[in-house]
């Protein structure tokens, strides 16, 4: 009897803390809104560690979060400009037909190196991503370069997650991607990045326990800029970049992720934690009307009074306040975007 008791406790061990696997269901899609939070890091970390069944603790004392939420809106393809479309909602080109969109910061050209200067604008920038059962990629982007769109289409992309992502996995690829300046040339980056799946255990996230694993990507990249009227290309480089992410299945961002440029830590993110503020009943479901909005936004859900935060596309608090059940929230001065509303610990999209 105590045998057989010993070996029912074996096999109950053995499948909490066996490894998992990160599938194309754990990844971004259309609809989703992923939150992050910029953190510092109060001590130091082994970046470099691997092997199995590690245990890490993710916690105030570890790391100081800033406050600054990012929020990433997963838009549908044909939401962003019909150009676009082009080049990535072809059903017939399986290497660009993409999952999604989202609306991004404008690429940094270095036209200040140049050696007169050459003035254009860069606005309406989109990144387009594609999920299939063997990869999570990087299909291209679209902007409107001095007035008129153009797409940047990997050949090839980039390949953020081979997947499924298992320990023990590796893998390089390579991508380029290339933009046509109107009266001026093109523009192109090249890179390579190397994965590597290099640790599986535990994360104790603020107080909660996650299977994890731990993802390794070094990116490599340089970039040119060839310019017609002087029929010559000017290179530049960059340094070398090296993200490390803790992923989770489930959740569609790292819990945690550190950046590091030219071996020196560049950057800190964390899944969005619980707010501690407000504990809310699991039954609980909270609804804003109407949305898109217009001059105000009603809370269905709310029985008594509730703190409000309210933040914009780049995590910048633009409102915060009490609302009371039947009260509206004023969102006249605001403008049209994409907002994220927390309020009673629970996070509502709106869009204006």
């Amino acid at each position: 009897m105590r045998s057989t008791l010993l070996f029912w406790s074996l096999i109950f061990t053995s499948n909490i803390i066996a490894q998992i696997t990160i599938t194309s269901n754990d990844m971004p899609n259309a609809g989703d809104l992923l939150l992050q939070q910029n953190a510092t890091l109060n001590g130091t970390i082994n970046l470099e560690e691997s092997g199995a069944n590690l245990y890490w603790t993710i916690d105030e004392n570890f790391l100081t979060l800033t406050g600054q939420v990012t929020s990433t809106d997963c838009q549908p393809i044909a939401n962003a400009p019909f150009t676009y479309q082009i080049f990535f909602n072809s059903p017939l080109d399986a290497e660009h037909n993409s999952d999604y969109a989202i609306i991004a910061a404008a690429p940094a050209i270095p036209l200040d190196q140049l050696p007169i200067p050459i003035p254009i604008t860069i606005e309406d920038t989109y990144q387009f991503y594609q999920t299939r059962s063997d990869r999570y990629a990087l299909t291209g982007f679209g902007a409107t370069i001095s007035g008129f769109p153009t797409g940047a289409a990997g050949e090839p992309v980039d390949v953020i997650y081979p997947l499924p992502l298992t320990y023990g996995l590796s893998d390089q690829s390579s991508s380029y991607f290339q933009y046509d300046i109107p009266t001026l040339g093109t523009y192109i980056t090249a890179q390579t990045r190397n994965t590597e799946v290099m640790a599986w255990g535990t994360m104790n996230f603020f107080g909660q326990e996650y299977p994890v694993l731990k993802v390794r990507s070094e990116i490599a990249a340089s970039d040119s800029l060839y310019v017609s009227q002087f029929n010559f290309g000017f290179p530049f480089d960059r340094p070398l970049a090296v993200e490390y992410k803790w992923l989770t299945p489930g959740i569609k961002v790292p819990l945690l992720q550190i950046n590091t440029t030219a071996g020196t830590q560049s950057g800190v993110l964390v899944y969005q934690t619980p707010s501690p503020v407000v504990e809310v009943s699991p039954s609980a479901s909270w609804v804003g009307f109407p949305n898109p909005m217009q001059t105000t936004l009603m809370i269905d859900g709310i029985q008594n009074t509730e703190l409000f935060v309210m933040y914009d596309r780049l995590g910048k608090v633009v409102l915060k306040g009490k609302v009371t059940k039947g009260e509206a929230i004023d969102v006249s001065a605001l403008t049209e975007g994409i907002y994220l509303l927390q309020v009673a610990g629970q996070n509502i999209k709106c869009v204006k």
